[in-house]
């Protein structure tokens, strides 16, 4: 029996929860603590920019300090702004700019070109281990990296207005001077967010100025964000720049990202980024999800069957694992295996976040029906007793992880000023997933992770498997190399195999939990109803690692193929495959 999509109270799309957050939080912006004393609106100014009534009504809320303004003027107003600088430290990559199309700006960021994002061979590996191992196990039940907003990225141009808008804060009332802009929800393109081991793309698809683009918009109507953006327009028209944040410039009112509206992606161009990275030989095996965050719009305005249109130019139908496909193959049963759909030829599958028309259904599943599909906030998790058991909101019962319901919790990073990515007060310290937070969501059996701002840092906490430099090349001269997991970290390391260690053993299945049993002969021989194989997420790796230690054992073995580096693909796609129920 399925149920509505329950959301965390931290999720920015909630219209409820944005309306209370918003009240709570409006009368803050009115009546917050002052700053430093303004000086009148020359009315010269006020006349030269030609301001509306309403726009008049804003000139109470602008703190304006002549002073500034003098100097903006002298150092020639937007364009003595840099770049913007949007390769976080410690990112090797090659660099280029990005800039928009609109003359009178010519505002640039400096960004990582598509595809260039260094990563060390530890962590390639790691991640294809980890995505080969996971894709053995039914939809429901498989555990892949995925990002938030995947596509609304710096790096094509998704915020690369913010230094801009973040110095009009510097004149506007109830405002830190200092306060924060910051509208891209990931710095790396597609390819380089893929090759970091994302699986699960999510991408924010409107109809915008006549065609299907990426744009994070829609969903949102709040007051306060509203006043927001208006005095922000009515500074940029005292100080005479030419960048506005609107519907004409931006794409949508208000829009949750400073990017102009023809410089916003086409729905298009986004799926050719992920086929030509899917294309390539080294990716045949791999499958990808894509999360499409789209309104009720898309159908009430005609324009479901143009979305349908342009997802089959990109991927041909044979390629994308559909909802008649389950009644096809799989008698209507549950979701099956990545690997089983790579069986059927399958490369890829769509979701939307919408409960859209039948016609839809043909091509597109609805996680509103499909394993039960929920998004905990991160902050149900860290609280609830046990991890792999979230209570989303008190008074409702614990819902297991990993127990055939998938759990997406994502987090978002977004700030404008003072409000944050869910208008709720910018200071207010949310948790995020991070280095810290990321290898305990995995742990706790969340199934999509989905973090804001992925860097290669970011993608090694999701590494629940191989030790950092690990595994080591293989060695003809000490013997034969095997795999071993440790009990003291529960990380996979490679050593020359030795005799008398137990080998891991686990129980053939996949619900309702995992049972593991160690076969001390090392010949291979596991008790009934259980496999010598490695864990395939790191909730099954967690429960062999407690198992050890209850066990007072230091490793047990684990039969797993070796990654060679530069090898061909563990598997190539279209050949057979053995599926484990």
């Amino acid at each position: 029996m399925q149920r509505a999509v329950p959301r965390g109270p931290s999720a920015p799309r909630r219209p409820l929860l944005l309306l209370l957050a918003c009240l709570s939080i409006a009368q803050g912006i009115d009546e917050g603590v002052g700053r430093a004393a303004c000086d009148d609106v020359p009315a010269d100014l006020v006349e030269a920019a030609n301001l509306t009534i309403e726009e008049e009504a804003m000139l109470e809320k602008v703190c304006w300090r002549e002073e500034l303004a003098r100097e903006w003027r002298e150092r020639g107003g937007l364009g003595a702004i840099p770049a913007r600088d949007g390769i976080p430290a410690g990112v090797v990559c090659k660099k280029t700019l990005w800039c928009d199309r609109y003359k009178k700006t010519g505002i640039c960021s400096e960004v990582c070109k598509p595809g260039t994002v260094r990563l060390d061979e530890w962590l390639v590996n790691a991640i294809r281990t980890q995505v080969e191992l996971a894709s053995q196990l039914p939809f429901c039940y498989s555990q892949f990296s995925g990002t938030h907003n995947s596509a609304i990225t710096l790096a094509n141009g998704y915020g690369n207005r913010d230094l801009h808008f973040q110095q009009y804060f510097k004149f506007m009332k109830h405002m830190d001077a200092d306060a924060k802009f910051e509208t891209n929800d990931q710095w790396f393109s597609l390819t380089d967010q893929l090759n970091m081991g994302v699986r699960l793309v999510e991408l924010d698809v409107h109809y915008v100025e006549h065609k299907l683009r990426i744009a994070h918009c829609g969903g949102i109507h709040s007051k306060p964000l509203d006043d927001l953006v208006k005095v922000l327009n009515v500074v940029a028209k005292l100080l005479g720049d030419h960048v506005f944040w609107d519907s004409e410039t931006v794409g949508c009112q208000p829009s949750m990202s400073s990017i102009g509206v023809h410089d916003e992606r086409l729905f298009r161009d986004a799926l050719q980024e992920i086929a030509l990275w899917m294309n390539r030989t080294e990716n045949q095996d791999q499958f990808v999800t894509i999360l499409l965050d789209a309104q009720m719009d898309i159908q009430q305005w005609g324009k479901l069957h143009l979305l349908m249109n342009t997802i089959l130019e990109v991927f041909p139908k044979e390629l994308i694992f559909t909802p008649p496909d389950v009644e096809a193959f799989f008698e209507s049963g549950p979701l099956p295996s990545f690997a089983q759909m790579l069986a059927l030829g399958r490369r890829i599958l769509f979701i939307v976040d919408e409960e859209w028309s039948r016609d839809s259904w043909k091509l597109i599943f609805s996680n509103r029906h499909m394993c039960d599909w929920t998004e905990p906030s991160l902050g149900a998790l860290l609280v609830s007793p046990s991890c792999s058991c979230i209570v989303e909101q008190p008074g409702q019962p614990c819902d297991p992880t990993m127990y055939g319901q998938v759990m997406r919790v994502e987090t978002c990073e977004l700030t404008y000023g003072v409000f944050d990515c869910g208008l709720h007060a910018s200071d207010s310290d949310g948790p995020i997933l991070d280095n810290v937070t990321l290898p305990r969501a995995y742990d706790c059996g969340i199934n999509f992770p989905s973090p804001d701002l992925l860097t290669p840092q970011r993608a090694a906490a999701t590494i629940w498997s191989w030790a950092p430099g690990q595994p080591q090349k293989n060695s003809t001269a000490n013997g034969p190399m095997c795999v071993y997991i440790s009990a003291s970290d529960g990380r996979w390391r490679s050593q020359p195999c030795q005799a008398g260690l137990p080998t891991a053993c686990r129980q053939v299945g996949h619900r309702p939990r995992w049972r593991w049993a160690l076969e001390e002969s090392n010949d291979g021989g596991c008790p009934t109803g259980f496999v010598a194989r490695a864990p395939r997420h790191a909730l099954e790796n967690s429960a062999l690692q407690r198992m050890l230690q209850g066990a007072g054992l230091a490793v047990a073995r684990l039969e797993l193929e070796l990654p060679t580096p530069g090898r061909e693909p563990m598997r190539k796609w279209g050949s057979p495959v053995v599926v484990e129920v």
